[in-house]
């Protein structure tokens, strides 16, 4: 009975580092880490140290303590890619995002933000909403589509609605859903630009 309990003992000291790392992975997936600005990398370092913590606790009487601890922490971090794939992006990486669009011509009038990287009550999203000179909302919104394309956050293929003079571009994708509109100003007759992302689980 005893040999059985000693064999019980080491098998789930043994399991303990895959627990925690099971554990984390969830925790991480569940708060959306990865779809920060730098997420994997603390992703990757949190899966390692936690999962290299636990190890090296579990197997405090092993030989190869530290050649199983350090195994074990970097084939951890091969979770990363996955919980990258899952994680929405957060407000804050959106934003930075949206700072690498380029209008030149348009005046930034405001940015709001709303959301949580866990998506509850809604995953992240900003709108920024710029002001531009009183041209045709179709012409800037063609300018709009080029900007969004040279940022990488649409395909430069993706055509764009601008019928009636007006402009609607609406993209889709795993991660983020885009949507920008670019009208005429009731006040001034300057062309109001809306751009809307929203991550996506």
């Amino acid at each position: 009975m005893e040999p059985r309990r000693a064999l019980a003992a080491r098998t789930m000291r043994a399991l303990m580092p895959i627990g925690a790392l099971g554990a984390t992975a969830l925790a991480l997936d569940l708060l959306g880490v990865a779809g920060y600005q730098a997420g994997e990398l603390l992703v990757a370092g949190t899966l390692a140290l936690v999962t290299g913590a636990v190890a090296w606790l579990a197997y405090r009487d092993v030989a190869s303590r530290g050649i199983w601890t350090a195994s074990l922490a970097i084939a951890a971090t091969v979770l990363t890619p996955v919980l990258a794939a899952r994680a929405p992006w957060s407000t804050g990486r959106i934003t930075a995002e949206l700072d690498r669009v380029e209008l030149p011509f348009a005046d930034e009038l405001r940015t709001s933000r709303s959301g949580h990287s866990w998506c509850r009550p809604t995953c992240p999203v900003v709108e920024r909403v710029y002001l531009g000179p009183a041209v045709n909302p179709g012409a800037a919104g063609q300018d709009v589509a080029a900007a969004l394309a040279a940022a990488g956050l649409i395909d430069h293929r993706l055509g764009a609605d601008t019928a009636s003079g007006a402009f609607t571009l609406t993209t889709d994708d795993a991660r983020i859903a885009i949507r920008a509109e670019a009208g005429t100003d009731a006040d001034d007759g300057r062309v109001r630009i809306t751009i809307r992302i929203e991550a996506r689980r």
